[in-house]
């Protein structure tokens, strides 16, 4: 229902944590489920935490490679979208979980869409032992995802984010994503 808790788990490969994200679910569309995470949501990874300084949404497509994040304008980063190359994601009770597979689809302002961390998808590709249909299909991705942010394609358009955010109630509080585990 529109304003529940949605509790977003990005891991790595292997299973071990990476990001995880306390959101409010906004609704469906064409291009996926769309969360929200106000200004002010707490998140956190292994070794990294930091406080959202604007709000953004969270589209979740189904059966994609990718998870975008699109924020609105004010605060410090200038970084308009940036989407994640994953496996898909995997909806269960409160809670959508997907492998970050490291590439990265970044905007930021005044400047042209890149793709990010094509470093560490060839280290992690190895260590976690990436099967090569899955490699072959976060390279196609990330190069899909390119185009479109490049082209400015919904939804990575400003507009279609921009809709979802004016949907979110101004009164929502941030969600606190799960405890970091104990070690």
């Amino acid at each position: 229902m529109i304003g529940d808790e949605v509790q977003v788990a990005f891991t790595k490969y292997d299973g071990s944590p990476h990001w995880h994200i306390g959101t409010r679910l906004l609704g469906e569309d064409e291009h996926g489920t769309w969360l929200h995470s106000p200004a002010g949501t707490f998140t956190w990874r292994p070794g990294l935490a930091f406080t959202y300084d604007r709000a953004n949404v969270l589209c979740v497509p189904r059966g994609q490679h990718w998870a975008a994040t699109l924020y609105d304008g004010g605060g410090a980063s200038a970084v308009t979208t940036y989407v994640d190359i994953t496996t898909p994601a995997v909806w269960s009770a409160g809670r959508v979980t997907m492998s970050d597979l490291d590439l990265d689809v970044v905007q930021r302002v005044g400047e042209e869409p890149f793709v990010d961390d094509e470093d560490e998808f060839e280290l992690h590709r190895v260590r976690y032992a990436y099967p090569p249909e899955l490699q072959a299909q976060a390279r196609a991705a990330s190069a899909a995802v390119l185009a479109a942010v490049t082209a400015r394609q919904a939804p990575f358009d400003g507009a279609t984010a921009a809709r979802w955010l004016a949907l979110a109630e101004p009164a929502w509080t941030p969600v606190a994503p799960p405890a970091r585990p104990a070690g």
